[in-house]
């Protein structure tokens, strides 16, 4: 028996078994790291780039996460994005590093069997973006899912990971889930501050997949008739991309342009 295929999940009673062989990469990523660290070798197979584009006028996996119609909105209709301060910059690039590595240890591990940032790009609904990983295993397909998160009394710190993988990770993922055919997900979490990974694996779930494509489409609709989405306020506010053509926003810094993967 296979899971492959999103359609495979219809010919599988337990799925139990493919989440605990998935979660074997795990073993295999930390032996690998203490191979390398026993021979001393940190050459990887590609090199590291930070930085990038997305695509405009899309709806973007990530934004399936987002709690703020309005946020989603201004990133649908290619708003002007605000220059992020120090502190913003050096979280980002920190993350991307992160995501670099973890991605060229799994090529050099797996191979061909391992695929990096995966792209998609749909018209219907209209959502493109990159997947960090897909893994092919000898029975199992699955997306790979890199976070990090730090120590703290924060909502998303890494001992909160434990419970397993933040419903707004689920949401961001299972587009790419969709429109790849990939019926398994696997969630690898890194600890900032000292070594550290939690993993989850999380099956493919159509309703998920159909609540974000009605909110997409909701959020179209508003545009077509001129029409603002809801705002929510949170403390994540003060990091939206958006802040400065927002009207609800305090921070009105210059809005401009910036890269981001």
């Amino acid at each position: 028996m296979e899971l492959r295929t999103i359609a495979d999940l219809e010919k599988v009673q337990d799925v139990t078994p493919f989440h605990r062989n998935l979660l074997g990469v795990v073993e295999d990523l930390k032996e690998f790291l203490r191979w390398k660290n026993a021979n001393q070798d940190w050459k990887f197979q590609f090199g590291i780039e930070i930085g990038g584009h997305r695509a405009s006028n899309v709806f973007h996996p990530s934004s399936a996460g987002k709690a703020c119609d309005l946020a989603v909105q201004l990133e649908r209709t290619g708003a002007e994005q605000t220059a992020e301060d120090w502190d913003s910059v050096i979280t980002f690039d920190t993350g991307h590093l992160w995501h670099k590595w973890v991605q060229a240890c799994l090529t050099e591990m797996y191979g061909q069997d391992f695929q990096y940032e995966v792209r998609i790009r749909n018209d219907s609904p209209p959502v493109a973006g990159s997947a960090d990983g897909v893994i092919t295993l000898s029975d199992l397909r699955a997306v790979i899912e890199i976070k990090t998160a730090k120590d703290g009394d924060g909502p998303k710190n890494f001992a909160a990971a434990r419970n397993g993988p933040f419903d707004e990770h689920v949401r961001q993922v299972t587009p790419y889930m969709s429109r790849l055919d990939v019926p398994l997900a696997l969630f690898l979490y890194f600890n900032k501050n000292e070594p550290g990974i939690i993993a989850h694996v999380i099956t493919y779930d159509e309703r998920v997949w159909q609540a974000i494509v009605d909110r997409w489409n909701k959020i179209d609709a508003l545009i077509a008739k001129g029409q603002e989405a809801e705002h929510k306020s949170s403390f994540l506010c003060k990091w939206c991309s958006y802040r400065g053509v927002c009207k609800y926003s305090g921070d009105k810094s210059n809005a401009t342009k910036v890269r981001r993967i």
